[in-house]
């Protein structure tokens, strides 16, 4: 009668040994996947780091301009679009032939024009004003505007004492 006894009691200890195995195996395996899980969370953050350090370099752009000579446009404000990366005022421009031609003037980007006293109700469509700064090098009617003379008389300037 001893003997049943003895198997049962070896085999709860073999359970219990073989509930430990278990339970170190697990944790062995939890422990490589956290390794695992912190390595690819590391991956991820570096790439996301570069990618995001990217995007910016890759968004900034010179203008294609001719520095020659400053250009002078005057024309009526049709539209004057306030967003980033550059605000532009759509001008129509009277020429010498009595003909309309619309043309760009724009500037930096808002945060330099607020720096230098721009709103986004410093020019309504209805205005006169006059545009000086650098045309485009290909010909087209674009200028990066230097300053403007607004309506009533006020020069504005985009950038800082140039």
């Amino acid at each position: 009668m001893t003997a049943p006894r003895l198997r049962q009691h070896s085999r709860c200890g073999f359970r219990m040994f073989s509930l430990f195995l278990y339970w170190r195996f697990c944790f062995r395996i939890a422990r490589r996947r956290k390794a695992t899980m912190k390595a690819l969370c590391v991956s991820a953050f570096v790439i996301l780091a570069l990618v995001s350090a990217v995007v910016p370099l890759s968004a900034h752009h010179s203008w294609p301009l001719s520095y020659d000579q400053l250009v002078t446009v005057k024309g009526t404000v049709i539209e004057f679009m306030w967003a980033n990366p550059h605000p532009m005022i759509t001008l129509e421009v009277q020429t010498n032939d009595g003909l309309k031609e619309k043309w760009l003037v724009g500037g930096p980007a808002i945060n330099r024009m607020e720096a230098n006293g721009w709103t986004k109700t410093t020019v309504k469509p209805g205005d006169v004003i006059t545009g000086i700064g650098y045309q485009f090098a290909d010909g087209q009617k674009i200028v990066r505007l230097e300053r403007a003379i607004l309506a009533d008389g006020k020069e504005m300037r985009l950038y800082a004492s140039r």
